[in-house]
């Protein structure tokens, strides 16, 4: 089956797209293609960022022209309703197509590409944690939640100040709806909770800080890294 029309592939959602100028000018329209779509997408009541999405095109000098990139079921109901010389032959070959990408041996095969990529990006995260073990036994400081929060983040542990805390409560590191650890965690040499005092109009109060010891930072980047094995392992 020679290519008709260009179908592309997005690995991040796992579809096939269309350009839409490369359809309109494929199916023959006379009609300008800006109008065109406009029209087609007000009659057929597509929405954009889920039967399309807005491109900008490489300016050739003069202000960028924009095209819009199609999934393939968009495309083949365009190709239905639009008319043109070839529009029932571009939409036959965009189910043969579709039937290709639905084949067992082309399932298989993303199947495969996906393991890989989620494998390649584990081996990075395990590489960064490992950088990240050596920073910390290099360095005696203590650290916040959002500082351990950070510098995972930066070696490639994506996760955030509140997305931490909360998994410390679901370890059963810290006590659920507050901010202090358990004080067999204190124990281990994990956390140290400092006291300060802070003034304010209302009067004095303590503080009660929990900070992150060398050991409790690899203890804590250790069960994160365990947790996506798991998950890719699911």
């Amino acid at each position: 089956m020679g290519e008709l029309i260009k179908v592309s592939f997005d690995k991040e959602q796992n579809e096939q797209l269309v350009s839409a100028k490369e359809l309109h000018e494929k199916l023959g329209i006379r009609k300008d293609f800006s109008a065109w779509f406009r029209y087609q997408v007000e009659k057929i009541e597509f929405i954009e960022g889920n039967d399309f999405t807005p491109i900008l095109e490489e300016s050739t000098g003069g202000r960028p022209g924009t095209d819009y990139v199609l999934t393939l079921e968009a495309a083949k109901h365009l190709c239905m309703i639009s008319g043109g010389p070839k529009s029932h032959e571009i939409r036959q070959y965009f189910i043969e197509v579709e039937k290709a990408w639905n084949s067992p041996e082309m399932v298989m095969a993303r199947a495969l590409q996906m393991s890989d990529r989620t494998i390649n990006n584990l081996t990075q995260k395990l590489k960064s944690a490992e950088r990240f073990q050596k920073q910390i036994a290099a360095s005696e400081n203590t650290l916040l939640v959002r500082e351990v929060a950070k510098l995972a983040s930066k070696d490639g542990i994506r996760i955030g100040e509140k997305r931490l805390w909360q998994k410390l409560r679901d370890w059963g590191m810290i006590f659920r709806g507050k901010t202090e650890p358990y004080q067999r965690f204190i124990e281990r040499g994990y956390f140290e909770v400092t006291e300060g005092v802070v003034e304010t109009s209302k009067g004095t109060f303590t503080h009660r800080t929990t900070r992150v010891t060398g050991s409790g930072q690899l203890y804590i980047i250790k069960k994160l890294v365990e947790e996506e094995e798991q998950a890719v392992a699911r």
